[in-house]
């Protein structure tokens, strides 16, 4: 009765989700493969050897569970590896980052009889779900059939815990289908306890993000079209409403740094031709970082906008500032890790509650710009391009705390692997 129940609710969710995909302009053909079958490429893969079965919903949880997906396999020889995801940003980032590591599909719709297939094709051994994806059907199917799961780098927001907690009755039945809950941080354990976790299977592990940042494999600023005199701002994983906020400082600050070059990564690719609107309307020209074949020198009324999955991190190493994005408008916030590794100097706005915790351990070793607004990140641009020292203390510092910090996802597999191997 309980998965009819959810059913239920999952179908009448769809009816009004599903339409504003459409108005969105979000909707493509690969939601249709969540109903099933599981292409037998797939099945064949599975057939023999443990199965471990990672779920990562989008961009930012395909980028969390990368070391964990490399680094599994010395711990459990011939284990075999299926990564599901939800998005088309974070399929494509998926298969392109980790495709020769594991076999990558869309995710099941979260109906009994769609998880019930894939269960019965992938026949994982264990099943790992990144942050605090739940899926009620297929977390009781799963325990229906023995098979761990577990919680991987878990965090509960504030606005999360809000939202659950006016369902804690649901979730205590559901959160006692999890047998491991690997979570970031004291106040994420805090909270995932009282939706209902069983206590002594939750354990604080630290944020495996600070694992996957890498300084290797930036790109140079000689391929990517800048010299050595140009000072290069990336603004990075943008939501609507702060491009808009980031050139009005960008061409305002241009009068004071004539080399000052702008590079914009929404946060959505499919925002292209709108954010290349607003460029135009700023009385710029936007490149299209997909259409660079030379290595020409990008000049002082162009602005370079990403339009593609998988190379912000790597454009990061460019920088001479960085801002993240969905702090400004909008909430939650987005990874500042990345450009942190590369020892770039790194400013956010206020809206940073999907990275609390994190922003609080930059701060307090003063490795990070924390602004109120518009007016502000303009100031804070404006001090630290006419100071060159404190640029370079402030991200020595901010890559000082990411290689600190690192060590979640070790322990994290310390955990797990025996689960697999039971």
């Amino acid at each position: 009765m309980i998965a009819w129940f959810y059913n239920l609710v999952f179908i009448l969710a769809a009816v009004f989700y599903v339409p504003s995909l459409l108005l969105k302009g979000k909707w493509h053909r690969a939601l249709v493969s969540r109903l099933g079958p599981v292409p037998e490429d797939v099945a064949r893969f599975c057939s023999a050897g443990p199965v471990v079965w990672v779920h990562a919903v989008s961009v930012g949880e395909v980028q969390a569970v990368s070391h964990f997906i490399r680094l599994l396999p010395a711990r459990v020889p011939g284990v075999k590896i299926v990564l599901t995801t939800v998005t088309q940003t974070g399929y494509h980032l998926a298969f392109s980052r980790l495709g020769s590591d594991c076999r990558v599909l869309y995710a099941p719709l979260d109906l009994s009889w769609v998880v019930r297939h894939y269960i019965r094709r992938i026949r994982p051994s264990l099943y790992v779900t990144a942050e605090t994806e739940i899926w009620p059907n297929l977390f009781m199917r799963l325990a229906g059939q023995h098979v761990p799961v577990v919680v991987f780098n878990g965090r509960v927001s504030r606005k999360s815990f809000t939202r659950y907690r006016a369902v804690a009755v649901l979730t205590r039945g559901i959160l006692k289908h999890v047998t491991l809950f690997c979570v970031q941080t004291e106040a994420d354990a805090g909270r995932i306890r009282l939706l209902g976790a069983p206590a002594d299977r939750v354990h604080v592990l630290g944020n495996v993000k600070f694992d996957e940042a890498s300084d290797e494999d930036g790109y140079s600023r000689e391929g990517a079209g800048y010299d050595a005199r140009d000072d290069v701002w990336v603004a990075g994983s943008t939501h609507p409403g702060e491009e808009e906020i980031v050139l009005t400082c960008f061409t305002a600050l241009k009068k004071t740094f004539p080399h000052l070059r702008l590079i914009l990564a929404p946060r959505h690719i499919e925002r292209t031709s709108e954010v290349c609107a607003l460029v135009e309307a700023r009385g710029c020209r936007p490149v299209l970082f997909s259409r660079r074949k030379d290595r020409r020198l990008i000049e002082a009324d162009e602005v370079l906008v990403v339009d593609t999955i998988g190379h912000l991190r790597r454009l990061y190493a460019l920088a001479t500032v960085v801002f993240i994005g969905k702090s400004l408008v909008g909430r939650g916030g987005q990874n500042i890790i990345e450009p942190a590794a590369y020892g770039k100097p790194v400013l956010v706005g206020p809206a940073m509650d999907n990275f609390e915790r994190v922003v609080e351990i930059f701060k307090g070793s003063q490795a990070l710009v924390q602004v109120r607004g518009p007016e502000e990140l303009e100031e804070a641009m404006r001090v630290l391009l006419g100071a060159p020292d404190r640029r370079m203390a402030l991200g020595q510092r901010a890559r000082e705390v990411v290689f600190a910090q690192r060590g979640a996802t070790e322990k994290s597999l310390a955990l797990i692997s025996p689960l697999i191997l039971k």
